[in-house]
C-alpha cells in the first residue's frame, strides 16, 4: 500500500518489533502517523521522533541559509507540538543528513526552552562526513553521540579513549539490512555489552520498500526503482529491511532477536551430570517472573533428555547461579550441548503465551575429533573406459570421470543417474547486495567489482593431468590436476584433487588449491559445486539451523539435527542473491525416492542446497526471473566469505 499505512499494519509492525526483542524506533526521516505513537505508548517502545529535514547534496548550505530558517523551525515546532504528550518519545531529532548550521541551532534552542524534559538528537552535529565535526562537537544540537555506520574499531577506540566526550554513543544507523545481510551484528553487541557508554543503535531498517506487481502472465513480484519506467532511480536500494515488504521475517532478524534477548545464560562448570549455569537479567525495570525456562540435553544434535528449570526472581541487572541436574554424564565421544529456552508464561498485548523470548546453547565439552568411516575393502573395483570417460564400478554404483575435464560427471546407483551436473571446484557465489549492487555502476571497489574484474564468475578449467591407479582391496585412487583461468592469459589457480573410491561405493575427496598470482582479490568461497538429479528434495543435517547462517551471522543458529526440504531453503529476497548457507555442518543427507546421499567431513564445513544455481541467482533481477529448476544444486564449502553490511557502511 506504499505510504498509505493502515492502523492494522502499524499494530502488526509493533507486535513484530516486540516479539523480536526490539525496544526502540527512530522515525526516520520524518514524524510518523499519530496512531503509531499511541501504539508505542501502549506496548512500550522508546521513540526518537525525527523532524522532516533532510538536504543531502546541500548538507552544509541550507542549514546556514537564513531563507530556510523558518522552514527548519516550523517543522521542528510542529512535530514537538503535535507529539509532546506521548510518553514513548524520549528524544527529539532535528532531522537527517542535513549538516549542522544556525538553523539547527535555532530549532534546538526552541525545543530546549519549550520541552526541557527530553533529550535532543542530531547526527549532523558530530558528523565528520557532513560538517568536518568530531564526536566531541555538536553539544548545542545533540545530547548523545549518534554516528552512522561506525565500525567496530571506531567504537572500541572511542570507548577506551581517556579524553572522550562523556555523552553516550547511540548509533543512529548501523548494520544495513539490505538483502542477505547484517553480518558481524554479534560483534556490535559484544561492544554494546562490554564497553562503557556504547549503548546500542538503530538498524537500518525495518522493512523492504517494494510494491507488489505482476508479470504480463500474472506472476507476482516485488517491484523497485526502475520497474515503473522511472528515471533516475536507485534500483533496489530501498529494499533493505529485516522483514520483507509483506512483513515476512528475513533470517537476519533472528540474529537480532537472540542478541537483544533480556536473559543470558553462561556455563560455569560441568561436573558429571550437574551443570552449573550463571543466569543474568538484562532488563532495566522488571523481574523475570513472567518467564519460564526449560532445558534440553543433546548429544551430537539429538535430544537425550528435557526438563524444566525454575528461574530465580532476579532484580534488573542482577545475576544468579543455578544448577541443572540432567541425570546423564556426557561421554568423551559425543558432542554435548545444553539448550536453555525462556518463554512467556502469559500473553501480553504484544506477545502470546509460550513465545520464545530468550535462549542460549551451552557447549558441555570440546568437539571431539571426528573420524570419517574407514574405507571398506569388501571387494576389488572394476575400471572401464570409453573414448570420453573413465568409469569405476563398485557393485551397483558406477563413477564416471570425464577425460576432457577430469570432473566426476556421472554417478549411477542401481542404474539410476544421481548427478545432473559435474562435481567441480567452486570459488564464486551469487553476489549479495553487500558484495556489490548488481544494477549500479561505480561498484569497482566493492568485492563484486573486484571479483568480476578477476573473472571469478567465469573461471575456465583446463585439465593438466588425470591418472587412475590399479584398483586394490583398499579401493581405487584417481588423481586430477587442473588450472583455473580468470581474466588475463596467466592461470589464476592450480587445483589438485585426489579421489578414493571404496569397494562399498563410498567416495572420498581431498583437495589442494594454490593461488598462482599475487594480483588476485579475496575469494567469495572455496568449495565444491554439483547438481543432483531431480527428486533430491528431502534434506537433513547436523549443524547450525534451522535458518541459514554464515561465518559472521551464526549466533542465532543452534547446533542440532534438522529435517527440511530443499524448497524450504529458499529465501525470496527482492533481488535474488546468495542464501541458504549453513556454517559448522557435521554431516548432511539428501534423499530422493530412489536414493540417499550422505556427506560428512572430519572437520565442520558449510553447505547450501537449492533449486537455483549461483549463475541463475546472479543473472536474475527479480524473483520471477528464477525459472523452476527440478535439479538440486549442492554447494559444499571449506570456507565461505561473511556477509558484512557494506551496501551502506563498513
Amino acid at each position: 500500500t506504499g505510504k498509505a499505512i493502515s492502523r492494522e499494519s502499524m499494530e502488526r509492525d509493533v507486535r513484530l518489533l516486540k516479539q523480536h526483542n526490539f525496544n526502540a524506533v527512530r522515525t526516520s526521516h520524518y514524524p510518523n502517523a499519530p496512531y503509531f505513537y499511541e501504539l508505542c505508548d501502549l506496548h512500550g517502545i522508546y521513540v526518537i521522533d525525527e523532524a522532516n529535514i533532510e538536504s543531502h547534496a546541500f548538507h552544509n548550505t541550507i542549514c546556514d541559509d537564513p531563507r530556510y530558517a523558518l522552514a527548519f523551525l516550523d517543522r521542528v515546532k510542529n512535530m514537538v507540538e503535535r507529539d509532546k504528550n506521548h510518553a514513548s518519545i524520549i528524544f527529539w531529532s532535528l532531522g537527517n543528513e542535513s549538516g549542522h548550521g544556525a538553523n539547527h541551532d535555532a530549532a534546538a534552542a526552541w525545543v530546549r526552552r519549550f520541552d526541557p524534559s527530553r533529550l535532543l538528537h542530531h547526527e549532523g552535529g558530530i558528523s565528520k562526513g557532513q560538517t568536518q565535526a568530531t564526536w566531541h562537537d555538536g553539544h548545542a544540537v545533540t545530547d548523545i553521540i549518534c554516528p552512522m555506520y561506525s565500525s567496530h574499531q571506531e567504537l572500541r577506540d572511542w570507548a577506551r579513549d581517556p579524553k572522550r566526550d562523556p555523552r553516550p554513543v547511540i548509533l543512529c544507523e548501523y548494520s544495513h539490512a539490505m538483502g542477505n545481510s547484517n553480518g558481524c551484528l554479534g560483534e556490535y553487541y559484544d561492544i554494546f555489552r562490554s564497553e562503557r557508554g556504547i549503548q546500542g543503535g538503530f538498524i537500518w531498517e525495518f522493512a523492504d520498500h517494494a510494491l507488489l506487481e505482476q508479470t504480463p502472465d500474472g506472476r507476482p513480484f516485488w517491484a523497485y526503482g526502475g520497474d515503473f519506467g522511472d528515471q533516475p532511480n536507485d534500483a533496489n536500494f530501498v529494499c533493505d529491511g529485516l522483514v520483507s515488504a509483506d512483513r515476512t521475517p528475513h533470517p537476519a532478524i533472528r540474529e537480532f532477536q537472540h542478541l537483544a534477548q533480556p536473559v543470558g545464560a553462561s556455563l560455569v562448570s560441568c561436573k558429571g551430570s550437574e551443570v552449573a549455569i550463571e543466569i543474568s537479567s538484562r532488563r532495566d525495570f522488571t523481574r523475570l517472573d513472567d518467564l519460564a525456562m526449560a532445558w534440553t540435553l543433546l548429544r551430537d544434535g539429538a535430544i537425550c533428555k528435557c526438563g524444566k528449570l525454575r528461574l530465580p526472581a532476579l532484580l534488573p541487572g542482577k545475576k544468579a547461579l543455578v544448577t541443572v541436574r540432567t541425570g546423564i554424564e556426557p561421554d568423551a565421544e559425543g558432542e554435548w550441548t545444553l539448550d536453555l529456552d525462556c518463554r512467556t508464561k502469559h500473553a501480553t498485548r504484544s506477545i502470546p503465551a509460550g513465545h520464545l523470548v530468550a535462549w542460549d546453547q551451552l557447549r558441555l565439552n570440546r568437539m571431539p575429533a571426528r573420524k570419517t568411516a574407514k574405507m571398506s575393502a569388501s571387494s576389488i573395483l572394476e575400471v572401464s573406459g570409453t573414448a570420453g570417460a573413465i568409469s569405476v564400478h563398485a557393485g551397483a554404483r558406477v563413477f564416471s570421470f570425464s577425460k576432457a575435464t577430469g570432473a566426476l560427471e556421472s554417478l549411477t546407483a542401481g542404474g539410476s543417474e544421481l548427478l545432473a551436473a559435474p562435481l567441480r571446484l567452486n570459488l564464486w557465489r551469487a553476489a549479495t547486495d553487500n558484495d556489490g549492487l548488481k544494477l549500479w555502476s561505480g561498484q569497482d571497489s566493492k568485492p563484486l567489482g573486484r571479483w568480476l574484474a578477476a573473472g571469478y564468475h567465469q573461471l575456465q578449467h583446463k585439465l593438466e593431468s588425470l591418472t587412475i591407479g590399479k584398483p586394490t582391496l583398499a579401493g581405487a585412487r584417481i588423481e586430477m590436476e587442473e588450472l583455473l583461468f580468470g581474466e588475463g592469459k596467466e592461470p589464476a589457480f592450480r587445483h589438485a584433487m585426489i579421489i578414493r573410491i571404496a569397494g562399498d561405493g563410498r567416495l572420498r575427496t581431498s583437495h589442494v588449491l594454490q593461488r598462482l598470482r599475487d594480483d588476485l582479490p579475496d575469494l567469495p568461497r572455496v568449495g565444491l559445486e554439483v547438481a543432483l538429479a531431480p527428486g533430491f528434495e528431502r534434506l537433513s543435517w547436523y549443524g547450525r539451523g534451522p535458518w541459514d547462517c554464515y561465518p559472521d551471522r551464526l549466533r542465532a543458529a543452534r547446533l542440532a539435527c534438522y529435517a527440511s526440504t530443499v524448497s524450504g531453503q529458499y529465501v525470496p529476497y527482492v533481488m535474488p542473491q546468495e542464501h541458504g548457507h549453513h556454517s559448522d555442518t557435521r554431516w548432511l543427507e539428501l534423499s530422493s525416492p530412489a536414493a540417499n546421499l550422505r556427506i560428512e567431513s572430519a572437520s565442520p564445513f558449510g553447505f547450501a542446497a537449492r533449486h537455483h544455481s549461483d549463475s541463475a541467482l546472479f543473472a536474475a533481477k527479480h524473483t520471477t526471473d528464477l525459472l523452476e529448476d527440478p535439479r538440486t544444486w549442492l554447494y559444499l564449502d571449506h570456507a565461505h566469505r561473511g556477509l558484512g553490511s557494506a551496501s551502506c557502511g563498513p
